[in-house]
């Protein structure tokens, strides 16, 4: 045998008996619920024109939440008349927000609150109150 096939042989050896080594680690979901009380409004509530609602409550998670959204819809009006958000990632929000009614006819209202459990958005909670506008 020459030394370049001696040479050949101990590299196709060499190479065959190095085998990376697999790291197998294993992702765990850690799943996040979130409980949104709303304290104001409260289901059916009437606000009379040219006044002060206020938005109140809270939200606690399970883990580390990635910020929520609150909006107010005039149903009636197909329009959004209010809305906020908050992006700070914490495992529990308090509410308080204000927002005036100036609803010119009487109007079907929601209040939605949305909480997110990632960074994409892609999973969350949510809770909405249905209450009435009324006109001036």
């Amino acid at each position: 045998m020459n030394y370049l096939s001696i040479i050949s042989l101990a590299l196709i050896l060499g190479m065959s008996a190095c085998k990376k080594e697999e790291h197998e680690h294993e992702h765990e979901e850690t799943s996040t619920t979130a409980t949104i009380t709303l304290t104001d409004p409260t289901a059916g509530d009437s606000i009379a024109n040219a006044t002060q609602l206020t938005i109140s409550g809270t939200i606690s998670g399970s883990n580390s939440l990635h910020g929520y959204d609150v909006e107010v819809k005039n149903i009636t009006a197909d329009s959004v008349v209010y809305s906020t958000s908050d992006g700070l990632h914490a495992t529990s929000y308090t509410l308080n927000y204000q927002w005036m009614n100036d609803v010119l006819i009487t109007s079907n209202m929601t209040l939605k609150v949305k909480v997110y459990h990632d960074h994409d958005h892609t999973s969350w909670d949510e809770k909405k109150v249905l209450f009435v506008c009324k006109q001036p």
